[in-house]
């Protein structure tokens, strides 16, 4: 089947199907007093022997919006064989006891890139669950499954399973985050009076970034001056 295709760009088809998934966000109402969550999450991408296993990192934002029971989740799964795999789709988070939080969710995506595993489409259908705790109020973390094929709409529909982290936030929280996150590289990041990420951070996370795959910031961010100058 052949794409149109923008000079230089993506195909036609994968720019639309990607604007597609970043609508499903819009049209949802904001659940007050609840905050974006970003998850991110790194591990086996692969689990069967005949699809390619390689490291993959997969980082989501679940806004504070919410359909009845249902919340949109958006996110990015890359691996190091060159997959990548943009999907938006909708989670429904249920409270169990002990603290725990079961969310399964289902979101349809669009592969930007196969790397070296033919998933048969460009366009994939993920599903997924995820057991979670949170320890600490500002800390949840846990696993999760999720299972990745095009539903049969190409003949060649072999599917992938994927799993779990790094993260940098201001020093004020580091000590609640390391010890929630034992399974997480933690770095210190200058900060302000108030806990605010500021600028003098840029070069300590450029020269991370010259040795990790992906580092997440926060929380701390905010609005500051120097953070949107």
């Amino acid at each position: 089947m052949s794409a149109a295709s923008n000079p230089g760009g993506m195909p036609e088809h994968r720019v639309a199907g990607a604007l597609a998934a970043a609508l499903i966000m819009l049209g949802s109402t904001s659940a007050p007093g609840e905050p974006v969550s970003f998850v991110l999450s790194t591990g086996q991408y692969g689990l069967r022997k005949e699809i390619p296993h390689a490291p993959g990192i997969e980082m989501e934002v679940r806004p504070p919006w919410r359909w009845t029971v249902f919340r949109p989740v958006a996110g990015l799964l890359t691996t190091t064989r060159g997959t990548a795999f943009l999907y938006s789709g909708v989670a429904i988070e249920i409270p169990l006891p002990g603290g725990l939080r079961l969310t399964p969710g289902f979101a349809p995506g669009v592969l930007l890139a196969r790397g070296d595993g033919d998933l048969g489409s460009w366009l994939e259908f993920r599903s997924s669950l995820e057991l979670s705790i949170a320890p600490l109020e500002a800390v949840r973390f846990g696993i999760g499954f999720s299972h990745i094929s095009n539903a049969h709409l190409a003949d060649h529909n072999p599917g992938v399973e994927v799993l779990t982290v790094k993260i940098a936030v201001p020093a004020e929280v580091l000590p609640i985050v390391a010890a929630g996150q034992p399974c997480c590289t933690t770095a210190a990041l200058p900060q302000d009076g108030e806990g605010r990420v500021i600028s003098s951070a840029l070069p300590l996370l450029l020269k991370m970034s010259e040795s990790q795959d992906v580092i997440a910031i926060g929380p701390g961010l905010d609005r500051s001056p120097e953070v949107t100058a």
